[in-house]
């Protein structure tokens, strides 16, 4: 199977189960991202621009949009149905400040250059086929101060016990990476500064620094 041919796969499940995948999945990641994001918060300033990257059905976009009441949040997917259900989701929580496109993490539009404060990933991160492609781009959607925030299975224990299941049950899992394998991703992308912390047992927070 060619690389393209299993990537839209991919795209095809997530499609047919966007309408499930916020009540099937969220039970488990609703703590890791509510953990994650007392640390993000303190980076996000009411006016700031974010992007959230593989935002899926927008659970986290919607919480991004609210701590930014004067800035906006644009969410990216590549799944047409889950760009469709992130902004059925933003509207339905009476954000206007949310931007939904459908785009390709390691082709993100180029007017996207230098435009965000923040950029955001939670949960996507293991479904790169080019994970340091996709940092570039993160890289260059950044303005001069910009951070970004990925949000994974990190520790080494954690992702041996988890990468079978992963393989087995989750459309489009490549890999998980830990703390020291992003740390040279993001050092080979160009980024300045990069710190890594263990939130929740078995998940981490890859912070970096233009």
């Amino acid at each position: 199977m060619s690389d393209d041919f299993g990537r839209l796969e991919s795209v095809h499940d997530f499609d047919e189960n966007a309408d499930l995948y916020e009540a099937l999945v969220s039970p488990a990641t609703r703590p890791v991202h509510a953990e994650a994001f007392r640390l993000i918060q303190r980076f996000v300033s009411p006016r700031a621009r974010v992007l959230d990257l593989s935002c899926g059905p927008g659970t986290e976009t919607v919480r991004l949009a609210a701590a930014v009441p004067k800035g906006e949040v644009v969410c990216v997917d590549l799944s047409p149905r889950m760009i469709a259900t992130a902004w059925e989701n933003a509207q339905r929580h009476g954000l206007d400040n949310v931007a939904a496109i459908q785009a390709e993490a390691t082709r993100l539009p180029a007017h996207f250059a230098g435009r965000f404060d923040i950029v955001h990933c939670s949960y996507a991160f293991h479904h790169f086929q080019d994970p340091l492609g996709v940092l570039t781009q993160i890289r260059r959607v950044l303005n001069r101060t910009g951070k970004v925030f990925i949000v994974d299975n990190g520790p080494w224990w954690f992702n041996l016990m988890s990468t079978p299941i992963a393989s087995f049950g989750d459309p489009g899992f490549v890999a998980f990476h830990t703390g020291e394998e992003f740390q040279r991703l993001f050092r080979e992308a160009g980024f300045s500064g990069f710190y890594w912390e263990e939130i929740l047992p078995g998940v981490g927070i890859s912070i970096g620094s233009k």
